[in-house]
């Protein structure tokens, strides 16, 4: 299951977190809160309804936010100077994007997302760190862990990664984890070239990130890859008020790894499931395709029937595909919605085929 969904489990009690520990969730490592956050920090997000609150995870209903409120509470904001108030982004440093201003209960930061390339919210867990130290030499930090829809990617669901964007986010200093989540996740829509690759290393990409880009079924990528929704978890997430759009689109992202039996059903039913979250399950549980290697076609209606592609990639790592992929073929995929990453999967299957076949 993805991060955007681990931390706030565990937001919504620390005994949770058990039941998704590990790498659950993407970007998990990247997301992990400061142990305490200071009380002196409140975040607000107007355009979500999100009053001034010290509240560490937030989930919000849309990528597509512009503003995000700090507040640096008195008495120790009046001991910190406006220049030693330090906002971050998923780990890119934000003072360029933001400005500092009086307010009744001490200071105030405003993060202006998009007025910067790079700097707006991303799909999953988003980051916000605040770092002040007062003129005593106290320092005081803060995190908030913002949860972006699941399932989409700069905006649109159906919206593959471009470079322009990833280069982008690459000097704007987002980590390089949360960047190689987010290839795993949202898959490109461009090919790699050597040319691209120097103007990354050149921004400061990681090594492991250009793999990603490469080969994103690379086993160095293991630690990365989100396992299949559990029946527990499934449970908990409804129970703790996660929103099942939310929810649909990491079951379509990742799969489940449980039937979906009549007492599977009547428990997810009791949880506060409604029908649209039960024909998401029963389709990857198995109910809408076959297990054993697909075929051409079938992958094909399966991006034509509106599948997710990260669903459809882990379907081919799984089971493999019963067919050569010749030039006609991967061109029909193609036209289909395949994208390089589902392109890459299927071409490795198609090889492995080829080799006991």
């Amino acid at each position: 299951m993805s991060d955007r969904l681990g931390r706030s489990i565990c937001a919504q009690g620390r005994g949770l977190c058990s039941l998704v520990g590990g790498l659950l969730l993407a970007g998990i490592a990247m997301a992990t809160p400061a142990a305490e956050n200071s009380p002196i920090f409140l975040v607000e997000i107007p355009e979500a309804q999100v009053s001034a609150t010290n509240q560490t995870t937030i989930n919000l209903g849309s990528t597509r936010i512009k503003l995000i409120v700090i507040y640096v509470l008195r008495p120790e904001a009046d001991r910190i100077d406006y220049g030693q108030i330090y906002p971050k982004v998923n780990g890119a440093a934000a003072s360029r994007t933001s400005e500092v201003r009086p307010g009744a209960r001490g200071k105030i930061v405003r993060i202006m997302l998009g007025s910067r390339a790079g700097f707006e919210l991303l799909p999953g867990n988003n980051a916000i760190d605040i770092s002040a130290t007062d003129s005593q030499g106290h320092q005081y930090e803060g995190r908030f862990n913002l949860h972006a829809p699941a399932g989409v990617c700069l905006g649109s669901r159906s919206k593959t990664l471009e470079f322009p964007a990833l280069m982008d986010l690459v000097r704007a200093g987002v980590s390089s984890e949360r960047l190689i989540r987010l290839v795993l996740d949202c898959g490109l829509n461009f090919q790699p070239a050597p040319d691209m690759d120097q103007k990354l290393q050149d921004a400061g990409a990681s090594a492991k990130l250009i793999t990603a880009i490469h080969d994103p079924t690379s086993p160095e990528l293991a630690e990365y890859t989100s396992p299949a929704v559990r029946l527990e978890q499934l449970l908990t997430l409804l129970r703790s008020g996660i929103p099942e759009d939310t929810i649909i689109a990491d079951v379509e992202d990742h799969g489940v790894s449980f039937a979906l039996t009549p007492e599977a059903e009547q428990q997810i039913r009791g949880a506060g499931g409604t029908g649209a979250l039960i024909r998401t399950i029963r389709f990857m549980s198995g109910g809408g395709t076959s297990s054993k290697a697909l075929n051409a076609l079938e992958i094909i209606d399966l991006l034509k029937g509106g599948v997710e592609s990260n669903r459809i990639f882990a379907l081919v790592q799984q089971h493999g595909v019963n067919f050569r992929l010749d030039v006609a073929t991967e061109q029909k995929l193609r036209e289909a919605g395949a994208n390089e990453k589902l392109m890459m999967a299927i071409r490795a299957a198609a090889q492995q085929y080829e080799r006991t076949h």
